[in-house]
């Protein structure tokens, strides 16, 4: 009896859970391109993330809440799998810009 009493305690918790995350999720992107490997800033206000909207991989920053979108990387190559420094004042990603898959660091205003 206890067990079935647990499980069904655990259950409707999970369904209550999925039901909250339903409601207040929210496209963030807003673009048929693939959007992938998003991360939160440091300070949880910006989310970095690859984007392919421009024919090649590149890395974007945009607001939590969705606004303020802004491309960082502008190369023809591909630049890929972003994440930040801990700081929150540099990334780190991947590209193909010298021929081969490199990591390489910027400043997240797009310089450096």
């Amino acid at each position: 009896y206890y067990s079935i009493m647990f499980i069904r305690t655990t259950i409707f918790i999970l369904l209550t859970s999925l039901t909250v995350f339903s409601q207040t999720a929210k496209n963030l992107t807003k673009h048929n391109s693939e959007n992938r490997y998003p991360s939160f800033s440091p300070d949880g206000k910006t989310i970095l993330f690859e984007s392919s909207r421009n024919g090649n991989w590149d890395i974007f920053l945009i607001n939590e809440d969705g606004s303020n979108l802004r491309q960082i990387t502008k190369e023809t190559s591909n630049e890929r799998f972003p994440a930040w420094h801990p700081k929150g004042t540099e990334i780190v990603f991947q590209s193909d810009k010298s021929g081969s898959a490199e990591l390489f660091t910027m400043k997240i205003n797009g310089s450096d």
